[in-house]
């Protein structure tokens, strides 16, 4: 059992769109991992269903009057954003507001940011537009003092490889050798390939720290990241499709080391998306049809379902479950891991 699965913390009751595990994780880091020794940074904290986690955490520990939890968002409500919760707002409003009287109680705690990470541009790919998370005509890019030492980073607003990079950029600097923590909320989401790919380039500088049954793992810094070490990552556009794709393997290897088959083959799913956003749709349709005949019976079937829905309205026609998928799905609903601890596509 996890340290933060005993945790007595009652989880607020704000809107959120991680998993209560993850929600209590974010706690016991603030209550327990997190040691003064640098801020901690949220990016893309939406309601603050996670930021209240943190800053609960936080304020059982004594620190510096000076060291805050900065958080970093657009504030942009997105149409998506309404299917899990409802405010009296449209799409392009800002719902920051919202956000600080989620967070009245830690006003002492957290430093707001207004502020964006850049995107790709993929006009053919509907997720992509839906979770943009830049505006240039009215947020400004994320910018961060590097003077500044950052213990724990938690990453839920990188959508894209060219955020994911920038964002490396920027806080590379402050991350504190052998003690700041990486936590990515995406790592294990079929939808955000570069996150597993980017941590894969750079993995001779991290150990992974903490595997959650559900998106997040979290990476300790073991080796400072230098201005060189990110000139040698490739552009998205200069990457081998061939490449990414045995790069995502060897990170679902890595989980499948840590017995954590589910989270493996959720990272073998991101090449679906992978492949499509390089342009071949034939080799996406190729990997997750190969994908739906390996999947155990056993496990849930939300994440290839979610999947199949997208590949279905990007590509514009049907791919239909297979008959030994079809089969398997009269299981007994106990056979499977239940679907509701893994959180929906946002």
């Amino acid at each position: 059992m996890n340290p933060w699965d005993t945790s007595a913390f009652e989880v607020p009751e704000i809107p959120t769109m991680i998993t209560r595990e993850e929600q209590r994780y974010l706690h016991w880091l603030g209550a327990q991992y997190w040691q003064d020794t640098g801020h901690i940074v949220e990016i893309g904290p939406w309601l603050g269903g996670s930021t209240a986690c943190l800053a609960a955490g936080m304020r059982q520990r004594p620190r510096r009057p000076d060291r805050k939890l900065h958080v970093f968002d657009n504030f942009i409500w997105r149409d998506f954003m309404a299917e899990r919760a409802t405010l009296p707002i449209s799409s392009g409003d800002c719902f920051q507001p919202y956000f600080e009287r989620n967070l009245a109680a830690f006003r002492d705690l957290t430093a707001i940011h207004r502020q964006a990470l850049p995107d790709d541009e993929m006009p053919l790919d509907m997720l992509a537009r839906s979770v943009s998370t830049s505006d240039s005509e009215r947020v400004s890019t994320l910018v961060w003092d590097a003077g500044e030492t950052v213990e724990i980073l938690f990453i839920d607003g990188a959508k894209s490889w060219t955020g994911f990079v920038y964002l490396l950029d920027v806080f590379r600097g402050s991350l504190l050798e052998g003690r700041s923590l990486l936590v990515c909320q995406d790592y294990k989401f079929w939808g955000s390939y570069w996150v597993p790919l980017l941590m894969e380039y750079l993995i001779d500088h991290f150990e992974i720290e903490h595997v959650l049954a559900s998106n997040t793992v979290s990476f300790r810094l073991t080796r400072d990241i230098t201005a060189a070490d990110l000139s040698r990552l490739p552009d998205f556009e200069e990457l081998e499709m061939d490449v990414g794709v045995e790069l995502l393997e060897t990170a679902s290897r890595r989980l499948s080391m840590l017995n954590d088959r589910l989270g493996a083959l959720i990272l073998r799913s991101c090449a679906v998306r992978y492949c499509l956003n390089k342009g071949r749709p034939d080799a996406a349709i190729e990997r997750f049809r190969a994908l739906e005949a390996s999947w155990p019976s056993r496990l849930e079937s939300y994440s290839i379902d979610r999947l199949r829905c997208w590949l279905d309205s990007e590509t514009g026609d049907k791919h239909p479950p297979s008959l030994r998928w079809r089969a398997a799905s009269l299981l007994p609903a106990t056979t499977r891991v239940a679907s509701r601890f893994i959180p929906r596509m946002r």
